[in-house]
């Protein structure tokens, strides 16, 4: 519902509760859609409540602040990529922060459902070995190892896909490892179209192309600690 309400500021449509929708979501789902986006600088409060905004302190007093609110700079950005709110978000964070060789992958992986293929073949052990406690892969393993992060499943998300690429990238690498094959691939187009809109939005800016087509090397711990906190980033709503 996010990405529909922000489509629609993105429009100019300012009260989004009272459009005709065919299908309307319920007025809870608008409301919570309009809070989330205004937590993440996406619209901001109408300027009768835009003091209220700013010293709000509760989220029932945010959200009646920001309800009706317009589109903001940065809504605008988000409004033009394929992926929701929340994603967008991840992805700008990671290039203001340099983290955007792994962070556009981290993102093309997210907009998927998850690639593993669940079952009771145990050949998927060899492919997907544990790593040690800080995602230092094992040495002499005839499979490229997954790296993980212990404190972040989805940052699991991304070890999948370095793992992928580094096997080739193909349909028999993701049997190997089984994943779907259909999504990798989706995922690797995604970071693809994802990386020309950058450089669009950004043309004068070299980060775009330090996410080169090339995958990365798995990121040091100091770098999975800056995802991690990008993560936090793009969803402050779900912060306790």
């Amino acid at each position: 519902v996010e990405g529909v309400v922000l489509q629609m500021k993105a429009m100019g449509i300012a009260r989004v509760a009272t459009f005709p929708f065919p299908e309307p979501p319920s007025p809870e789902a608008l409301r919570d859609a309009e809070t989330c986006l205004g937590t993440l600088g996406a619209i901001g409060a109408p300027k009768s409540t835009a003091a209220t905004a700013t010293t709000a302190t509760s989220v029932a007093e945010f959200t009646r602040s920001v309800v009706d609110g317009p589109i903001t700079p940065l809504g605008r950005m988000l409004s033009r990529l394929p992926i929701s709110p929340r994603l967008g978000k991840l992805l700008l964070v990671c290039r203001r922060d340099g983290l955007l060789p792994h962070g556009l992958l981290l993102v093309a992986m997210l907009a998927q459902p998850d690639p593993s293929i669940i079952g009771d073949d145990s050949s998927a052990d060899d492919a997907t070995a544990d790593d040690d406690a800080d995602g230092t892969p094992e040495e002499g393993a005839a499979t490229p190892v997954r790296w993980k992060c212990v404190e972040s499943d989805a940052l699991g998300m991304l070890g999948a896909y370095l793992q992928w690429r580094s096997m080739g990238g193909d349909e028999a690498a993701a049997r190997m490892l089984r994943l779907t094959f259909k999504v990798m691939r989706e995922a690797e187009q995604l970071a693809s179209q994802l990386r020309q809109l950058l450089r669009e939005l950004f043309p004068n800016d070299s980060d775009a192309d330090d996410a080169r087509e090339a995958p990365p090397e798995p990121p040091s711990k100091e770098e999975a600690t800056a995802l991690r906190k990008a993560l936090a980033a793009a969803s402050p709503d779900r912060i306790a």
